[in-house]
């Protein structure tokens, strides 16, 4: 089964409607980058499953693939849709399409597979292994760790029951794992009630030899008063003894208070009456009378300042004048001999003499007043802080005198305590009481053993039901848990053993992969100096698919990316080949040689020449025409199967567009004919 034709409306980069026709043998589809090559390849996906899965985990801004799936752009078209025709090797033909807003499931699809040996997946895997593009070539094969490289082959040759085995194994086994474990807590839970009532059982026993009917009756008749019913069964008993415990307690903690405060107010008391706070108290009014004293002083001599400075303040006008005088008369000078202020005349000695001595004059009263304003502010502070010290003292004594009253207040209200709970404020006497309190507490908790006692009688008997039924519980628990260990154990040694069937029949399924692997590899030619490449299937439980070069060493870790990608490409083609559950027999290449060189590119050109051969039908796509010559060329169209080349372009507005198809002409040899 082959691709006949691809239609694509409103998809994509593709505006249209375009049509692409597919050869029998081959086609060629040329274009640059953006022309819609990858939509075109992109296209078989597409319509088998409804989405790009090399998309499916990207999301940007909130959106995803699925928003960009058809035409965007503008104008719009009336049109979206997806149609691939296939046709059979009879000449019959049938179509796959998607239109928008549609699911475009038909019971065609299964036309592509042999159902009965097909994966479960089978439609993933013919997408991965039909659809080579650049981007998945290294990421289905060198770069894939090796576990899910194993997987990988298994599930696209159709060998998935194998993976179904170890799964199916796997989930017995962790369902039995669950079961284990929740049996082994039902068992350690009942091991340990047989525990606890093995303990219980053990003291009741033993309470059970201190009571009699006796003591019981004793104590019905003792606590008859706080009983309601003088019959009252044992629970009442027990719950007044409890009380009483627990109003004894209470005694005990609130006689021991009082005690406390009784001791702190006698030793307070024992220091009141003491030589020592009566010497505290006179030298207290002594410091406070002679602060007195010189408090008085300092008042005085504050007064004196006050009156001093009054006094200066009173002269200040006159000091004032004479200062105008002085300026004045230093600044008019002697006129013609004579004093310019009074008119005598007077020589210029002398009249600068007198200007002197008003300066001085001015000077020194000028003096005086500002020290007679430091004194007084310096007395006023010495005043101010004498009087607090004053007051701080006399405060002292009257608290040193009144503290008498304050601890027979004190000792008044500690009688008014004692006497609500019937005690005296006495230390001997309130050590008696909380003795006897502790005493009646004793007592009373033997009391109490007696009941629990006698009750223990009783319980003796329930525990021993309890304790047989316990026993029997966990002897069940017992025998369900190891059958569960050894239906753990069995089962994992058959899931074992069917992993080691199960892989000897992959082994032999992939030894006929190896060759066709090796053919496809010594062709590309990944690496020149390593033309000798293998793969290695290690683990007989858990197998992993590993390749190897020389003397077991790992291509992934020797080769470029280029010369990987190499390698991924024998790899996938050899994976491709080996596809005996699917009916289409269509390779498609979306420009696989992106990033291997020249040398590498012509090998994969001279591979798929070969797998032309074999009758497979070559879908590539490249951007380089001249390299889309050289296919058209190797890849051999014939008269019955020819081959055809489409080249691809992009208008703004109009999107993809096929600028030229046309059919390879078979290729013809032709000899020089002799002179």
């Amino acid at each position: 089964m082959r691709i006949r034709k691809i239609n694509l409306a409103g998809y994509r980069g593709v505006r249209g409607p375009i049509e692409i026709p597919c050869g029998p043998a081959f086609t060629v589809i040329s274009g640059r980058n953006g022309s819609g090559k990858s939509s075109i390849c992109d296209s078989l996906e597409f319509v088998l499953t409804g989405t790009l899965q090399r998309y499916q985990e990207e999301s940007e801004r909130g959106e995803r693939i699925s928003d960009y799936l058809w035409w965007r752009g503008k104008p719009a078209v009336p049109n979206h849709s997806v149609v691939l025709e296939f046709e059979e090797r009879d000449g019959t033909t049938f179509t796959l399409g998607r239109v928008q807003d549609s699911d475009g499931k038909t019971g065609q699809i299964d036309r592509l597979c042999y159902r009965n040996v097909a994966p479960p997946d089978w439609v993933n895997q013919l997408c991965l292994t039909t659809i080579i593009r650049d981007e998945t070539i290294a990421k289905l094969s060198t770069d894939q760790p090796e576990r899910e490289r194993y997987e990988f082959v298994l599930q696209a040759i159709g060998l998935a029951s194998s993976v179904a085995v170890e799964s199916n194994t796997s989930e017995i086994t962790k369902y039995l794992n669950a079961i284990e474990a929740e049996a082994r807590t039902i068992y350690d839970q009942r091991r340990q009630a047989v525990e606890s009532l093995t303990f219980e059982l053990s003291r009741a026993r033993i309470s059970a030899t201190k009571a009699s009917e006796e003591s019981i009756t004793r104590l019905r008749q003792l606590y008859r008063q706080e009983l309601e019913n003088p019959l009252a069964d044992l629970s009442d008993l027990t719950k007044t003894i409890a009380q009483r415990i627990a109003h004894e307690r209470t005694r005990i903690e609130a006689l021991t208070k009082l005690k406390s405060k009784k001791d702190a107010l006698d030793e307070e008391i024992q220091r009141l009456n003491s030589s020592d706070h009566q010497e505290q108290i006179r030298s207290l009014e002594f410091q406070r009378d002679q602060m007195h004293k010189n408090l008085e002083a300092t008042k005085e001599r504050l007064d004196a300042l006050k009156r001093a400075r009054t006094g200066q303040e009173a002269a200040a006008p006159t000091l004032t004048s004479l200062a105008l005088i002085r300026e004045h008369g230093g600044k008019v000078g002697l006129q013609g001999g004579k004093c310019p202020l009074c008119g005598s005349a007077v020589s210029a000695g002398n009249f600068d003499a007198h200007l002197k001595l008003l300066d001085e004059t001015v000077h020194q009263g000028s003096e005086t007043l500002a020290g007679l304003v430091r004194e007084e502010n310096e007395v006023k502070r010495q005043y101010e802080s004498g009087r607090m010290e004053l007051d701080t003292l006399s405060a002292a004594v009257v608290e040193a005198r009144n503290h008498g009253e304050t601890l027979d207040k004190q000792m008044k209200a500690l009688e008014k305590e004692a006497q609500q709970i019937g005690a005296r404020v006495d230390v001997a006497s309130l050590s008696l009481e909380v003795s006897r309190a502790s005493e009646n507490i004793v007592s009373l908790n033997e009391d109490l053993t007696v009941v629990e006692a006698y009750a223990a009688i009783h319980r003796v008997t329930e525990l021993s039901e309890s304790l047989k039924g316990a026993q029997q519980s966990a002897l069940s628990a017992e025998k369900q848990l190891s059958t569960v260990i050894r239906a753990r154990t069995t089962t994992q040694e058959v899931a074992d053993a069917a992993k080691r069937v199960s892989n000897e029949i992959v082994r032999e399924r992939l030894a006929f992969l190896k060759p066709l692997f090796l053919e496809l590899c010594d062709r590309i030619r990944p690496h020149s100096e390593w033309p000798e490449i293998d793969f290695l299937l290690r683990g007989d439980v858990r197998p992993f698919l590993s390749f190897m070069i020389g003397e077991s060493m790992n291509p992934r870790f020797v080769f470029s990316s280029g010369q990987r990608r190499a390698l991924g490409l024998a790899f996938l083609l050899a994976v491709h080949l080996s596809r005996g559950w699917c009916r289409l027999e269509t390779l498609i290449l979306d420009d696989p040689v992106q990033h291997v060189d020249d040398y590498r590119a012509l090998h994969l050109v001279e591979t798929l020449a070969g797998l032309r051969m074999l009758g497979r039908q070559i879908i590539c796509t490249v951007e380089d025409p001249a390299l889309a010559d050289l296919l058209c060329r190797r890849l051999r169209s014939s008269a019955r199967e020819p081959g055809i080349r489409v080249d691809l372009g992009y208008e703004p507005g109009e999107g993809v567009q096929v600028e030229t198809r046309r059919i390879i002409p078979e290729f013809r040899a032709a000899f020089l004919a002799a002179d």
